[in-house]
């Protein structure tokens, strides 16, 4: 008997360890450093944490930033797991869109936008991210798309859907909050 309670309290500290394993403790420039004493650079420029989600025992980080400094580029979001350690530079790191509008610095039209939201959105018990967009073709009809980013099979897969977009967004929108998380988007010039 005493065994078994040894064995429960192991694994009692052990869970508690493993869920503390990657909060962060302090932001230095580009670096996260967590209370678990790792450290990872992220390369990443005006880097803010906007939240983390853990899919199966692998957890992912959601940032935004951008690669360069003092340039015109977008914020982009980026998804990472500190599991894998510091992020690759710019011109490989995948990037993913920032919520919001992108507008054309010439002529303040509005050439794409999009939502984000992340969590479980689709179904319970299965956890993505997802982008509701719509683009501007250059014939100047207004497309509408889902992206969705899943980790299966231990990569980050993305899909883009151009049907049942209507179906998708209702299911989204009857989640709730707790299990579906949404970033609120903002406005910026497209990079030229």
């Amino acid at each position: 008997m005493k065994y078994l309670i040894l064995f429960i309290f192991f694994i009692h500290i052990q869970l508690n360890v493993e869920a503390q394993d990657w909060n962060i403790k302090d932001m230095d420039g580009s670096y996260l450093i967590f209370d678990n004493g790792k450290k990872i650079n992220t390369k990443l420029y005006e880097l803010k944490v906007l939240d983390k989600i853990k899919i199966n025992s692998k957890h992912f980080l959601i940032l935004s930033g951008k690669g360069c400094n003092e340039c015109d580029a977008e914020k982009s979001i980026y998804i990472h797991s500190p599991e894998d350690g510091d992020m690759l530079d710019e011109n490989e790191q995948t990037r993913y869109t920032y919520p919001g509008s992108i507008y054309d610095p010439f002529t303040n039209e509005t050439i794409f936008s999009s939502k984000f939201y992340y969590g479980e959105c689709l179904s319970v018990g299965e956890k993505n991210w997802i982008w509701i967009q719509k683009s501007q073709a250059e014939t100047g009809v207004v497309e509408e798309s889902i992206f969705i980013l899943e980790y299966k099979e231990g990569e980050l897969v993305g899909k883009f859907i151009e049907q049942k977009i209507e179906k998708i967004k209702k299911e989204i929108e009857t989640q709730t909050k707790d299990c579906c998380k949404f970033i609120k988007g903002i406005e910026q010039a497209a990079s030229m």
